[in-house]
């Protein structure tokens, strides 16, 4: 009851002071607080109109101070600190790290804002717009006011491309013009047209055109045609382009050199041998020609000429099959720029090059026009070690580290094959709190070979896109223990592929999955004081599995973003259609252990919206579903799913959320106790609105909805079957975050607590009636802190 009291009163004091940053400014000046464009037309619909008020809004300069709820925090850090003595002192680093200077009235100028509208309506076609513009200012604040009267916006009447004969040019630019941007009954716009243009650069590039650049297009527009109508003419400026724009260009010779450096000094190195000194590392490319024999590429080291390609290294470092699945352009294609984006990619992507670059260099003296093409690659070194320290908080009272050692090498059989051994420990311990659990430590083993190509028996398929695909060869083993309760053996060995559509569309599937689990229990006592039994399994999983992930965010900035993973696991469906098993028989076994038999199916949706630079919502959607029959029960403990902790289920425990409407800390005294939940079915649902605080400080309030349910009945967890009441099962927890965002690492602190308990008994579920955060006992109860490193999602 006093919290809120202190809130409002915090609140109300910084809004006091928010409002005194006009004492702050001189005597005869005012503080901006932005402009205000009125468009005094009724041609528009009124979303149009405020779509063009907001751009023409965003284009006058200066900006005004920063705001938040519409009060400029910054400037009144910026008054606050007052004026300094000295740059070293905490008040100058606290007005300069978090201040503003304000914006004075004065600085804006009406007659320039003025012809940068006039000028902005030009290019999207409101001709003849009228634009009056004043200083309006009232109680020591200035506001920029334009009044704007625009006519009827301009109209494209016809596109015409230029038809200049036999010029191969020429055919080649007309033939694109079914794929203009430019549409009659389109508005005019300025944009567009300097799209048009690109686009027919781009276009010409697949076509031979090295040379061509669209600073040699230009696009004619033709007023006079009518009332608010224009006619556009896209035509080249052959007066001002070079010859060599012209011509479509040959791949000559396709030289790689995968040793290649530039030294300290500015030198060239060329096959571990120097060739060029220069002062100024810049000029190195206008003196390739040093290098060049009877127009020839030549060098004093061997060559390996493998299929077209010359391969600089008599040292045979990489196998010569490696840079040729990357190429696209072979010696007598035509140019092509998309093919020499997609080598340049691959051979980045096959991560054991440190730099990768590419020289086009013109053959002279022949009447043909052909390029040839040198690849200069930097290796990485070979051989890598990383130490991975990592600390987390997964609720009030558990504490948890981990610590990995890596190492890898990028060129383990001279393919480009990346192989890595990667051993770990971890623990995770509880420090007080009412209910004690065990702690929890783990220590793994993994092996892994990643082979720059398909791999099939029978055949060989070559990459089709921009990236490599991967064979992936993995072995790994795990032991984990809780205290004195169990311990957990996991051995696997994997066999599948990783390939990509494009930037945004992954795929994995491994066909050849193969797990091996035993769990056993450390003290036969301890079988007295918890249920183990939901933990316990001992077989073989094996079958394939397949996952796909659609993300937009990799392919570039978007105001609303989309991130799809989805994944489907098969354990024993063959061996149990050839063993006929069932669930009223014994199960059946191979090597001498029994094996599971499911379908898991598995989908994460996620969908962010940038609300502005400072502000977004992040939506996140996660339904699993495990169908375990015939020779198993349910999933095998590795397999099923849990929820809470510092990635779900922010207000709840860790792995102790659900099944369904049964808890373990809250069991009534007849059911023995449970360390953790696991569950065959799991939803999960999370809301989280982001805000920037200040430069790489960032907040978040959010809410996570969620549960775990079992497919079939257990008399010992009375609730927790999955039920078409479902969505009357779900857990609901509230909160606040903080994160410091400082680009290659983000510390996350999040401060939840629960809002809705389902296994309450009714007119108790909702826990928010009893909130009380200056109670000691509440806050032990019920709020819950977890640090992590990452977003949760």
């Amino acid at each position: 009851k006093f919290f809120p009291s202190v809130l409002l009163f915090v609140l109300a004091m910084f809004l006091l002071n928010a409002c005194s940053n006009i004492k702050y400014l001189p005597e005869k000046e005012t503080l901006y607080i932005g402009p205000h464009v009125k468009i005094l037309d009724t041609t528009l619909k009124k979303s149009e109109k405020k779509d063009l008020q907001e751009e023409l809004e965003s284009i006058v300069r200066p900006k005004s101070n920063s705001t938040f709820l519409k009060l400029r925090y910054k400037l009144w850090f910026y008054n606050i600190a007052g004026n300094p003595k000295s740059k070293k002192g905490l008040r100058y680093w606290f007005k300069n790290r978090f201040g503003e200077a304000p914006v004075y009235g004065s600085e804006v100028d009406i007659k320039t804002n003025t012809k940068i509208i006039n000028n902005y309506l030009e290019n999207r076609g409101y001709s003849s717009s009228m634009v009056d513009g004043e200083k309006l200012t009232k109680k020591r604040k200035t506001e920029a006011h334009f009044d704007v009267i625009i006519n009827q916006q301009s109209l494209i009447h016809q596109v015409k491309f230029e038809d200049y004969g036999e010029m191969q040019l020429g055919k080649d630019v007309l033939a694109t013009q079914e794929e203009t941007f430019l549409k009659p009954g389109n508005p005019y716009n300025l944009e567009d047209i300097q799209n048009e243009r690109l686009r027919i650069n781009d276009n010409l590039k697949l076509k031979g055109y090295y040379y061509f650049s669209p600073e040699y297009l230009y696009i004619e527009a033709d007023t006079g045609v009518g009332p608010q109508l224009v006619d556009l003419s896209v035509k080249l400026k052959l007066d001002e382009m070079p010859e060599n724009a012209k011509n479509q260009y040959t791949i000559g010779e396709v030289i790689i050199d995968p040793n290649y450096r530039i030294t300290r000094e500015g030198g060239e190195i060329i096959d571990g041998e120097k060739k060029v000194v220069l002062q100024d590392p810049i000029k190195l490319n206008v003196n390739k020609k040093q290098l060049k024999f009877n127009k020839k590429w030549t060098f004093i080291n061997d060559t390996v000429l493998y299929k077209d390609l010359k391969i600089i290294g008599r040292n045979e470092v990489f196998k010569p099959k490696v840079f040729k699945q990357a190429m696209k352009l072979e010696p007598g294609d035509l140019y092509n720029k998309s093919d020499q984006n997609i080598a340049l990619n691959r051979l980045v992507t096959l991560g054991t090059f440190k730099f990768v670059k590419n020289e086009f260099i013109e053959v002279e003296d022949t009447s043909a026009h052909v390029l040839d093409l040198i690849y200069l690659l930097t290796p990485a070194p070979r051989k890598a070690f990383n130490l991975d320290f990592s600390g987390y908080s997964q609720d009030d009272n558990r504490l948890g580290s981990r610590l990995t050692l890596s190492w890898r090498n990028r060129n383990f059989l001279k393919g480009a094959e990346l192989f890595s051994v990667r051993p770990s420990a971890g623990f995770e311990m509880q420090f007080g709190g009412g209910k004690a659990r065990p702690n929890a430590y783990n220590f793994g083993l993994e092996t892994n070979l990643n082979v720059p190509r398909f791999i099939v028996p029978f055949f060989k398929p070559q990459p089709a896109g921009m990236f490599i695909p991967r064979t992936i060869f993995n072995g790994a083993f795990n032991f984990s223990f809780k205290g004195d309760y169990y311990k957990i053996y996991t051995y696997t060995l994997g066999f599948g592929y990783n390939w990509k559509e494009n930037v945004m569309k992954d795929h994995k599937l491994f066909p050849i999955n193969i797990s091996y689990v035993r769990t056993d229990t450390i003290n036969k006592d301890s079988l007295n004081k918890v249920n183990l039994s939901n933990l316990v399994y001992n077989g073989i999983i094996i079958g394939p599995t397949y996952e796909f992930t659609y993300n937009t965010q990799l392919g570039g900035r978007h105001k609303n973003n989309f991130y799809f993973w989805g994944a489907a696991d098969l354990s024993g469906n063959i061996l149990g259609l050839a063993q006929r098993t069932s669930l009223d028989k014994a199960p059946k076994e191979i090597l001498k252990s029994p094996y599971a038999q499911y379908v898991k199916l598995q989908t994460d949706f996620r969908f962010y919206h940038e609300i502005n630079e400072q502000q977004s919502l992040a939506v996140r959607l996660f339904l699993g579903f495990g169908y375990a029959y015939d020779n198993s029960y349910q999933l095998p403990n590795i397999k099923q799913f849990f929820s809470g902790g510092s990635s779900g289920m922010r207000g709840f425990a860790s792995r102790l959320v659900g099944p369904g409407t049964f808890n373990a800390l809250e069991a009534n005294s007849s059911t023995s106790g449970f360390l953790e939940m696991l569950g065959d079915i799991k939803q999960e649902m999370n809301l989280e609105w982001r805000f920037g605080i200040y430069k790489f400080i960032k907040g978040a309030v959010f809410t996570d909805a969620g549960n775990i349910w079992l497919l079939r009945e257990r008399p010992d967890m009375p609730g927790a079957q999955f039920t078409k009441n479902f969505y009357k099962e779900l857990a609901v927890d509230a909160g606040v975050g903080l994160r410091l965002d400082v680009s290659i690492l983000i510390l996350r602190f999040d401060f939840a607590m629960p809002v809705r308990k389902p296994w309450e008994v009714p007119g108790e579920k909702c826990t928010i009636q009893h909130f009380d955060l200056l109670n000691k006992d509440w806050r032990r109860q019920h709020l819950y802190f977890n640090f992590a490193i990452g977003y949760p999602f």
